[in-house]
Parts: structure tokens; C-alpha cells; sequence
């Protein structure tokens, strides 16, 4: 029982302190600042209205569409836009002249009243009820927005009092600052504007594959796409490209024609949503050039292979110099200017270093070089010979054009006299 009593005094004090400030403006415009939630009666919320050791005063109640309900002895009271604290004063200073200081609790037993509006670029639109404390990416998350695929960069929100706020979603999502993620309040309303981007994506055998933006109800010739891509790679199948549209319609193209007799049939245009794919070549041709087994057009049946696989099949010759191979690949962003790799293959070979075991594409040149000691040996082997054979016919001549010369018997032996003389 002292219990009890102490804790209704407390709750007394509490109130009676509050109660000078409270009771000056009952408005919820001068408590409640713009940047934190304060949750306000609304029609049709449910109330529960106790009067501490008043149990046949307990009622519940619904806030009538005018913003009243009614309670005994005190009859109508106009509650909305007060907080649950804000009608527990009032209700007591009402009571007050029944009741000796009558304690008064308001719970809220269901909010029915908060409600906003969102429209724009997001799945769930129209009437939207909060449900308690809402910041705007709760409510935007409620309404399915997807960071990841939505364009939409910047939200207005509009108070009830004309208010516009607007605010930088990219910020928001990269920062997560908090004063950008603000409390939505009721009856705001939440525009996400429909984006004027679309997209358009390139798949396969591209320099840049992925995604690009292009305005909306514009379009894009698949030789601006290409070229916007960084270009064909050397294992692009040109001759077998296709759209696919949005609708999920095909449409196969040849780019070898349009590329190289500038066919403005194939040169289709893509709009927002297409989908350009340029298959990659199952096999890919090598040309390999200098010390190697295997010289000339090199196919390997496979459409990414790497170094090792080409040294495998077209193998190294003994003098090879395997430390400095140049791989010549074409430029797409430069054509006619190649772009060379050096490549170490002893660094493979001897010390596992996949850093040199690069992915060769399709038309990539190999040069494999010689030593300066293989060079001498193919040199002593290949020329010297023919050098030699070369000299001594040029002695011989010289001999019988100064008269030195030996005779011959019919049966093919030296008769033993040198002439010597001019002819």
C-alpha cells in the first residue's frame, strides 16, 4: 500500500512540473522540431485512457475523423495533433474538477492515423501507414527501392505545411549520414522521380564489357556501342553477334561486314534495355613465328588458352631464348599500333611464376628468338659451307686465269706438268 502511494506521488510531481510549460500551448507545431520524430494522435487510432485508482474510468477509445473522442464526465475532448502526454495533462486538468488530482495515463493501443504518400520510380506506390518511428530508407526499403538498380539520385519530400525538402540518396547511401536519413512524418508526401537514364548492355568479346547509360527514349548505333566498349577483341566472333531486346526479341547481325565494307544494314541501332552479345571463338589461331617446332598457323582447341598450352603443342627448339617471347596482339583502341608483351617463360618453367603464363587471344603473334649462339650455329651449319664451297671455286678460277693448271690423262690421272703461262 505505501508502495502504491509513493509511486502516485511520484508520477504527481512529474506531471505538476511539466505542467507550466504544457499547459502554455497544447500545439504540437512549437514541440515538435523538424529533424525528430514525435509521434501525434490521429484519426482513427485506438486510445486506452486509464485514471490511476479509477478502475471503472478505464475506457477504450477510437479518435473520430473530427479529431475527438468522447470520456465520461468530461465528454467530448479534441485530441488530435496532441501527443499521448499532451492528453494525459489535458484530460487531467478536465477530470480535475471531478476528481482530486486525478492521474491520468494514455496508451496508444493501434496507430491507424499516420500515413504518407509515395510516388515515382519505386515498385509500391500510392498510401503507405507508419507504423511507428519511420526514417526515410525504412520506408523506402517498405516500398521496395533498390539501391542497386534503382537510377533515382534524389528524393523531395513535401510536410503537410508546404515544406520541400529534398535529399542527395547518392550521399546518403555512400556517406550513411544520418541527418540525410531523416523521420518521415504524417501526411508527407515522398517523390522519387522517374529517372531519365536507361541502359544498354554489352556481353562477349568487347575490350569494356558491362553495363552503359544512354538517355531514354534515345538510341545508339551498335558501332557507337562497340566503340564506347573499347572495341572488338581478337577472339570476337564477328559473324555471329546478336541483339537481344527488351522485349526478348533476337536479331542476328554480321559485324566482319559492317566493320570492313561499312554494311549500314548490320549497324542496328539499340535503345534502352537491348542487349548486345558477341560470342567468343571456340578455337583460337595463334601465328608463331622463330624457334619453335611448330611455325605458322598454331590452332588450339581451346577459346582462352595461355602460354603453356601453345609451348606444349608447338614446342621450343634448343636454341630457343624462352626468357624474352613477344606476344604482338592488335589494338582495338589503336588499330595499327600493336601492343607487345614480353613474356618469361624460363620464370614458368623453373619458378612456377603464372604471372608469365598469359591468356592468349585469338590472332595474337608469337615470336620465339634465337640465341646469339643458335644464330652462329645455324650460320656454321647453313652458310659456312656454301661460303667455303664458294672460295675454293673462286681459287680455282684464279689459278687458270694466271696459267697454273695441271693436265689430266684421258684416264683421269695427272700427267705430272704444270703449265704456266697466259692463255
Amino acid at each position: 500500500m505505501h508502495k502504491k502511494i509513493i509511486f502516485a506521488l511520484l508520477i504527481i510531481l512529474i506531471i505538476s512540473a511539466a505542467l507550466p510549460i504544457i499547459s502554455e500551448d497544447l500545439t504540437p507545431s512549437t514541440l515538435i522540431s523538424s529533424d525528430q520524430y514525435v509521434y501525434t494522435i490521429g484519426a482513427d487510432d485506438e486510445l486506452e485512457i486509464d485514471v490511476w485508482g479509477y478502475d471503472n474510468l478505464k475506457r477504450t477509445a477510437v479518435v473520430r475523423p473530427d479529431g475527438m473522442i468522447t470520456y465520461d464526465m468530461v465528454g467530448d475532448v479534441h485530441c488530435a495533433g496532441l501527443t499521448p502526454t499532451q492528453l494525459s495533462v489535458k484530460l487531467g486538468q478536465l477530470l480535475s474538477k471531478y476528481l482530486r488530482e486525478p492521474t491520468v495515463i494514455v496508451k496508444v493501443l493501434q496507430i491507424r492515423s499516420q500515413k504518407v504518400t509515395v510516388i515515382g520510380d519505386i515498385p509500391k506506390q500510392g498510401t503507405i501507414f507508419l507504423k511507428g518511428p519511420t526514417r526515410l530508407l525504412d520506408l523506402l526499403t517498405e516500398c521496395g527501392y533498390n539501391p542497386m538498380q534503382s537510377k533515382v539520385k534524389e528524393v523531395s519530400i513535401t510536410r503537410k505545411n508546404g515544406q520541400v525538402i529534398r535529399i542527395n540518396l547518392e550521399e546518403l547511401l555512400a556517406t550513411g549520414n544520418i541527418s540525410q536519413n531523416i523521420f518521415i512524418k504524417n501526411e508527407d508526401t515522398i517523390i522519387l522521380p522517374k529517372s531519365t537514364i536507361g541502359k544498354i548492355i554489352i556481353d562477349g568479346e568487347v575490350s569494356k564489357p558491362g553495363e552503359y547509360e544512354i538517355e531514354k527514349n534515345t538510341r545508339i548505333l551498335i558501332s557507337d556501342a562497340i566503340r564506347i566498349a573499347g572495341g572488338l577483341t581478337q577472339s570476337a566472333v564477328k559473324k555471329k553477334a546478336k541483339i537481344v531486346r527488351n522485349s526478348g526479341k533476337e536479331i542476328f547481325i554480321n559485324l566482319e561486314s559492317l566493320e570492313y565494307a561499312g554494311e549500314q544494314t548490320e549497324n542496328y541501332a539499340l535503345y534502352d534495355g537491348d542487349r548486345l552479345v558477341i560470342p567468343r571463338v571456340r578455337r583460337t589461331k595463334i601465328y608463331v613465328y622463330g624457334e619453335s617446332d611448330r611455325t605458322g598457323e598454331v590452332y588450339l582447341e581451346d577459346p582462352a588458352p595461355h602460354m603453356a598450352k601453345l609451348l606444349a603443342i608447338a614446342k621450343d627448339k634448343y636454341f630457343s631464348v624462352l626468357s624474352n617471347i613477344k606476344v604482338i596482339r592488335d589494338n582495338p583502341l589503336s588499330p595499327g599500333r600493336p601492343i607487345v608483351y614480353n613474356v618469361d617463360l624460363k620464370r614458368l618453367l623453373y619458378r612456377n611464376d603464372q604471372t608469365q603464363d598469359i591468356k592468349l587471344e585469338n590472332n595474337d603473334v608469337v615470336f620465339v628468338p634465337q640465341s646469339w649462339v643458335g644464330s652462329l650455329a645455324q650460320f656454321l651449319d647453313e652458310v659456312w659451307p656454301t661460303v667455303i664451297k664458294g672460295a675454293g671455286a673462286l681459287g680455282e678460277w684464279q689459278d687458270i686465269k694466271e696459267g697454273r693448271w695441271e693436265e689430266f690423262s684421258s684416264s683421269g690421272s695427272s700427267s705430272g706438268t704444270t703449265r704456266t703461262g697466259n692463255r
